[in-house]
């Protein structure tokens, strides 16, 4: 089994900017503007828009990486940061999966011994079945998110 995935956080960053320019132009100039005199509160929003945009393409560098899955292990590739990280399934403490029952967007969460947690987005519900099956069949403890109350991964197949 060997399954490739990517996470990109690019979509949140453009919503995210998206959010924040009309919130500062309409907070941070009304607010700004009538405590300093104009030449300040103009270099005071630009300062802040700056530092906002430049949080954001932090934290998106961060968290943008490919994940693959496979018999050997869990590698995952950092795209921005150059580094990459090989974890075998020893390392592995949990297993969390959220079932979407209205979309087909489910997630796979790893946990790993290092206090490390990184999320694989599928939309394939048999990518769940084998994942799940496969850290079941390894003794991995795994925590299915979203199923109708009261029934386990079993009862449908898993």
């Amino acid at each position: 089994m060997r399954i490739v995935k990517e996470n990109t956080n690019l979509d949140v960053l453009l919503f995210l900017l998206m959010i924040i320019i009309p919130a500062d132009g309409i907070i941070f100039i009304e607010i700004i503007s009538n405590k300093f005199d104009k030449p300040y509160s103009i270099i005071i929003f630009i300062l802040l828009l700056i530092l906002e945009i430049g949080y954001l393409v932090y934290f998106s560098i961060e968290n943008i990486y490919r994940i693959e899955f496979n018999e050997e292990g869990i590698e995952i590739d950092y795209k921005f940061k150059k580094l990459q990280k090989k974890y075998v399934f020893k390392n592995v403490i949990k297993v969390g999966i959220s079932n979407s029952q209205r979309n087909s967007m489910h997630n796979i969460n790893f946990y790993f011994d290092d206090n490390t947690k990184i999320s694989m987005p599928s939309s394939d519900k048999e990518e769940l079945k084998k994942v799940y099956r496969f850290f079941k069949d390894k003794g991995v403890e795994c925590k299915v998110v979203g199923l109708p109350a009261g029934r386990i991964p079993e009862d449908y197949g898993w």
